[in-house]
């Protein structure tokens, strides 16, 4: 694999340590999972490796986590170097797709506005996971399975919601009309088999157990504008299917087969969600490439700044950050 020039690193390690410094200080505010964290912390100080049985966090995290607190004696400071280490991983994968340049600037600030308060400032262990799914389906559509299977394995080690997402990598039609079809086979599959699938996850995990004991949340809204702002990306890119290049249309089906999935299993509210928004990411390849194609380009930095627009009201006028 060739050298990264000084550039690009320059540019990936920035994209890091803008969300490190983001993280450590707290520049938002405390966001609504940062304190389950903060407890999980305390317990890894006490229990040490006894966490892989006492804590339901997947052993990718923990493990991370613990190595860690060996030479960082602050809570955040061991957050918030997990999210620079998810950040520079992340950053690396799209330098790897071939975004660089202006292209990587503008697609970290739609990362940042459109993922980073969900992910790296919510759901860490979900951003870690998405992470090396992210460089998993690389190396896959690169044509080294197993490497991207290794990979994708460990995602599993930090969110089991990745599943969801590896056996979709391997997926790619050419047609529009296969793409349709496929995306309505997995919306009828998962409607049919959601209740018996998470049944089995309850089983075995102690995440989705806790959830079928006190609910999995109320169900979401099945047309809000977050949905909507992908819903008509994914038709115009169905309509425009001509100017597509392969990885775009590869990612407008993960993209239709997220959603199908989330429409599917749209009871199952809280494992709904989390599948969708690991497919949603994806969205970042696929701007990635349509950047770079020139049939596309105006297509893409549209919705690069419609998503800008609605996210940024939402979350920081709105919403306020976190309060």
């Amino acid at each position: 694999m060739r050298t990264l020039p000084t550039k690009s690193i320059f540019s990936i390690a920035l994209f890091s340590l803008f969300g490190f410094v983001l993280s450590v200080t707290q520049f938002f505010g405390i966001s609504p999972d940062y304190p389950n964290y903060v407890l999980f912390f305390d317990l890894l100080r006490y229990e040490k490796f006894d966490i892989f049985v006492e804590s339901r966090f997947e052993p990718g995290f923990s493990l991370i986590a613990l190595a860690l607190q060996s030479f960082l004696e602050s809570d955040v400071a061991v957050y918030s170097s997990i999210v620079a280490s998810a950040l520079l991983v992340k950053g690396w994968v799209l330098r790897l797709w071939g975004v660089r340049g202006i292209s990587f600037f503008v697609l970290s600030a739609y990362y940042f506005v459109v993922f980073f308060p969900l992910h790296e400032l919510t759901q860490l262990r979900a951003a870690c996971a998405i992470a090396l799914v992210m460089t998993g389906a690389v190396q896959i559509w690169s044509g080294r399975i197993g490497i991207g299977l290794f990979i994708c394995g460990t995602s599993l080690l930090f969110h089991i919601s990745a599943a969801g997402v590896i056996p979709a990598l391997f997926l790619f039609f050419d047609k529009r009309w296969q793409v349709i079809l496929c995306g309505f086979a997995v919306f009828v599959i998962t409607s049919a088999f959601a209740a018996a699938f998470t049944g089995t996850l309850g089983i075995y995990f102690q995440t989705v157990g806790l959830y079928q004991a006190t609910g999995f949340g109320n169900d979401p809204n099945p047309v809000s504008v977050e949905l909507l702002i992908q819903w008509a990306m994914v038709v115009t890119s169905l309509l425009f299917w001509q100017h597509l290049t392969d990885a775009m249309r590869r990612i407008i089906l993960l993209e239709i087969v997220g959603l199908a999935i989330f429409y599917g299993a749209i009871e199952y509210a809280v494992i709904a969600h989390r599948i969708r928004e690991f497919y949603s990411v994806f969205w970042v390849f696929f701007l990635g490439a349509g950047l770079r194609n020139r049939g596309t380009r105006q297509l893409s930095v549209g919705f690069i700044a419609g998503s800008i627009i609605f996210y940024y009201y939402n979350i920081f006028v709105i919403e306020a950050y976190f309060k």
